[in-house]
This record gives structure tokens, sequence and C-alpha cells, in this order.
């Protein structure tokens, strides 16, 4: 569409080393196809990492693809012990064994094995806390079992922050 209403500069970016999910996703045609159009259609090709950009963009179609890694900016990820102290009051979990875990509820991410994990922590460490970040499709599957296994005062579920580096 951006092609054929003129749009000069048209980016791809593959961020993925695979399609999931969707009816067409399940379809390996239809997938192929895809990124061979987005391949030929785009100006500009972008991947995360070289498996990212050989899964978008096979070499034979699109040899020049950019590898623009994630950048984080570290500096905003510096340890600030009053930052700490001052979260750990807001959740009061100052004197606990705290594990936290920033991601989306999704398959990928896998919360229902980290909950599974958690608990046998928990039953070792009864200060142990969990506090999850993120929203996501499975955050209510995810809920149900942190509750079927009576750990609701031990997961906290935070949602969505713009300042997740104060939690790490």
């Amino acid at each position: 569409s951006a092609k054929l209403a003129g749009v000069p500069c048209r980016i791809v970016h593959s961020h993925n080393s695979r399609c999931e999910g969707g009816r067409l996703s399940n379809n390996m045609l239809v997938q192929k196809i895809l990124r061979k159009l987005m391949g030929r259609w785009s100006t500009d090709k972008i991947a995360c990492s070289d498996v990212a950009a050989t899964w978008m963009f096979p070499v034979d179609d699109c040899p020049n693809v950019t590898i623009l890694k994630n950048g984080i900016d570290t500096k905003r990820f510096q340890f600030n012990p009053l930052k700490r102290e001052k979260i750990r009051k807001e959740l009061r979990v100052q004197n606990c064994f705290l594990i936290g875990h920033v991601g989306r509820f999704s398959k990928q991410k896998n919360h229902s094995f980290l909950i599974d994990i958690f608990y046998e922590i928990v039953k070792k460490d009864k200060t142990a806390r969990l506090l999850l970040i993120g929203q996501g499709e499975l955050k209510e599957e995810i809920h149900l079992k942190v509750q079927e296994l009576g750990m609701e005062k031990q997961v906290i579920f935070l949602g969505v922050t713009d300042h997740v580096e104060d939690y790490l």
C-alpha cells in the first residue's frame, strides 16, 4: 500500500525469528510469500539480530539488511539506593527476598513456568516475593494460577510502568 501510494521510504523491521499466532501464521506458504513481498517492496530493511534478519529477509532476495540491536541507555539502570528504598517501601517488601520479572504476559515469556519455580522458592523462603511487571493476553490465566497455589500475598502484579528502571 505504501509503495502504491508513492511513499518514498518504506522500512520493514524484523524483531523475531519466526511467526506465532493467528490463522495466517500457521500457513508456511503465506508466511514465505508475505516476507518476500515485504522485502522487495521496502526501501530499508532492519533487524535486531542476524537470526531475525535471515528469517525475514532471505539473503538471495534482500542482501542489504541493517542490524540495529535493541539499544539500552545503561545510565537509566544504574543502581540508586534511594530509589530502591522508596520502591521497596511502596511495595511493602523492605525485608523480603524480591524477584522481579518484566515482560508481557504471553506464551513466549513462559510465566507459568516462572510461577512454578517461584512456588518452590516460597517453600524455602517465606519472605520471597515476586514482582511481575507487564500486561498481556495471559495475565488473567497467570493470576488464577497464583490464586490456585495460594500465593496472592507473595506475587505482586504491578501492570505497566513508564519507569521500569526504578523497579530493576
